[in-house]
């Protein structure tokens, strides 16, 4: 997973990422290391939706001088919960939400 992400990272040079593993939303979550964690999905899509994800964010953050994105995981006993933070202005336009690319 992590060899996938900073692969994609790479497409958006003006943007610095950082990866941060602790617990985000509860204290008792185990700390996730992106190392250990293999995932099985298509990965074609996988990257679709981390590039849009970048993407988005990167241009909520078109005004700033310095753009940064902060990925952070945690896992409990079933999942590996991964959030992409931004300091952008958040979503302009709510129409678009969950229309594809």
């Amino acid at each position: 997973l992590k060899e996938l992400i900073i692969h994609i990272t790479k497409l958006f040079p003006e943007c610095s990422f950082t990866f941060n593993c602790t617990a985000l939303f509860s204290s008792k979550s185990n700390i996730a290391n992106f190392n250990e964690f293999k995932i099985e999905v298509d990965r074609g899509q996988i990257e679709q939706v981390f590039i849009n994800l970048f993407k988005n964010a990167i241009e909520a953050m078109e005004k700033l001088p310095e753009k940064s994105i902060k990925i952070v995981c945690y896992n409990d006993d079933k999942w590996l919960h991964l959030s992409v933070l931004d300091k952008g202005t958040g979503i302009t336009n709510l129409d678009n939400l969950f229309v594809p690319f």
